[in-house]
């Protein structure tokens, strides 16, 4: 403190120097600790200045269009899952017709399909088609050329003649026979 001694000249005395310096350590700051601070309070105002901005920034943004946005993309969400679990039931329809088909020995399984009347046979729970074989036989009776010749053999007659067993590597000719001969081999 010798710009103290300098300000009072002889009046200075070490008491008068005590004093003085428990007062200024109890009522003041160093200039280090002040800079330390003063550059706090400046980067929190930063700080602050930074984030107001960033809320001007997200006043200007359309809350109502975005939730629009939300609900049209989750409408149109719902719609694709319609739309795929209605083609998924199509596609397993579709399949189990054909197998169907095929399993009856139908030669044109298109030209087959054309002849049944949309809408009418569905495929249950248990993947059994409902009002196939009521159209599928009326499709026989009336386009026969669209199947191939089911020859109806009399079992126990003479094998040379027409009549018989098939024999053990044949199938057999008409269906409820060819699905117990399926299960067996």
């Amino acid at each position: 403190m010798d710009w103290l001694k300098d300000i009072l000249g002889d009046a200075h005395t070490e008491d008068i120097d005590k004093k003085i310096a428990s007062y200024i350590g109890k009522n003041f700051v160093s200039k280090a600790d002040f800079r330390a601070e003063s550059d706090k309070v400046k980067n929190l105002e930063g700080q602050i200045a930074e984030r107001d901005g960033q809320l001007e920034e997200l006043k200007k943004v359309d809350t109502a269009g975005l939730q629009a946005t939300i609900t049209q993309l989750q409408n149109e969400n719902k719609q694709a899952k319609a739309k795929y679990d209605s083609d998924i039931a199509a596609m397993k329809l579709d399949s189990a017709i054909d197998a169907a088909i095929t399993a009856a020995k139908g030669k044109n399984a298109r030209a087959i399909k054309a002849l049944i009347t949309p809408g009418s046979v569905k495929l249950d729970k248990d993947g059994k088609l409902e009002g196939f074989d009521d159209q599928l036989k009326a499709i026989r009776e009336s386009d026969a050329y669209l199947f191939d010749k089911v020859e109806t053999r009399q079992r126990g007659g003479d094998p040379d003649h027409g009549g018989g067993d098939p024999e053990p590597g044949e199938a057999p000719e008409n269906y409820a026979d060819y699905v117990n001969w399926r299960k067996n081999q």
